[in-house]
C-alpha cells in the first residue's frame, strides 16, 4: 500500500511540473521561432522525425546505456541527431546486455515536436524500413 501511495504523489508531482513548470511545446515553439516559415518547418520536422526514427532504433537494438534526451545533440541545420557519448552495455562475460525496460525515449516535447502526422507517416514507417532493411542484409552484418 505505501508504494502505491508512493507512486500517486510521485504521479502527481510529475503531472503538476508538466502541467505548470515544463510545457510540451519548448522544443516545437523553438523549431518555430528559429525557422519562422511553414516549409521550412515542415522539412525541419520531416527530416528530424527520420532522424529520429533512426537513432531510436539504433540505441535499442545496441542496448545504448542512458538514452535520455539530455544526452543527444540537435543540429539545427539539418534536424540531425548526434550521440557525442554513445555507450553500449556489456555484461561481465562482454555479451551486449538488455536492461533496459523502455526500448526508446519519446518525450512529450519531442513527441509534440515530430506531431501526429509526422509520427504517423514519417517516424514509424523510417524505423520499420530501417528495421526491415538491417533484417534482409543480416548476413552481411553477423560474423
Amino acid at each position: 500500500e505505501k508504494s502505491s501511495i508512493e507512486k500517486k504523489v510521485k504521479r502527481g508531482v510529475f503531472d503538476k511540473i508538466c502541467s505548470d513548470i515544463v510545457p510540451d511545446t519548448i522544443l516545437q515553439n523553438f523549431v518555430f521561432a528559429t525557422f519562422k516559415i511553414p516549409d521550412t518547418v515542415f522539412a525541419f520536422k520531416k527530416s528530424f522525425a527520420c532522424h529520429a526514427a533512426a537513432s531510436s532504433l539504433l540505441q535499442y537494438t545496441m542496448n545504448a546505456a542512458e538514452r535520455g534526451p539530455h544526452k543527444f545533440v540537435l543540429n539545427m541545420k539539418n534536424a540531425q541527431i548526434y550521440s557525442p557519448d554513445f555507450r553500449l552495455m556489456y555484461n561481465n562475460q562482454g555479451l551486449l546486455e538488455q536492461t533496459n525496460t523502455v526500448p526508446f525515449r519519446m518525450t512529450r516535447n519531442i513527441e509534440r515536436t515530430i506531431g501526429s502526422v509526422m509520427m504517423e507517416g514519417t517516424f514509424i514507417p523510417t524505423m520499420a524500413s530501417i528495421a526491415s532493411a538491417v533484417e534482409k542484409n543480416m548476413d552481411d552484418i553477423e560474423p
